[in-house]
């Protein structure tokens, strides 16, 4: 017994030298001396800076645009787009939805009404495909993943107030 437990002290010992023996070598240090950067050469620096001889000239700032800021809910009557309503089923209830339209029939806001979809994914639908519909000015927009029943709601939500425009929600990539 004494032997067998010898052995295995003798294994354990033999095992720890060899894993302690991974640890790099020490190097030696370098035997020549190491070379040093040229010292920078001094500038000379003027003892006065000299001052401006003219004062400078302002920037004109130009009129205010009639295009509204992200900030603020435009008037779109007033800059020229009619309202349009419509509404679709969509996984809560129904969806309503305004669409904004310019006289040549671009899509210049959606906004969304009345709805009854679920907080988490239903709301980053209403969030998301409004804005892709009008940013591609197309119906023929993607999903979002998880709320496809609202996504689908908004876009034939859209669609139907295109119709009430008396436009053919076809030439916007709409297939229902």
């Amino acid at each position: 017994m004494k032997r067998v437990i010898f052995l295995c002290l003798l294994l354990l010992l033999a095992l720890l030298t060899a894993c302690g023996g991974n640890s790099p070598a020490p190097t030696a240090a370098p035997t020549s001396a190491p070379t040093s950067a040229p010292a920078p050469t001094p500038t000379a620096v003027p003892a006065e800076t000299p001052a401006p001889t003219e004062a400078p000239t302002p920037v004109p700032t130009e009129a205010p645009s009639e295009t509204p800021t992200a900030t603020e809910t435009p008037d779109w009557a007033s800059l020229g787009g009619t309202e349009y309503e419509g509404k679709a089923k969509g996984y809560g209830g129904y969806v309503h939805v305004t669409v904004v339209l310019d006289a040549q029939g671009r899509i210049l806001d959606i906004h969304m009404g009345r709805h009854s979809e679920s907080e988490g994914y239903g709301s980053l639908a209403i969030d998301v495909i409004p804005a892709a519909i009008v940013e591609g000015q197309s119906l023929d927009v993607d999903a979002v993943s998880g709320a496809t029943l609202t996504s689908d709601a908004i876009i034939s939500a859209v669609a139907k107030a295109l119709e009430s425009a008396g436009l053919d929600p076809g030439d916007y990539g709409y297939a229902p």
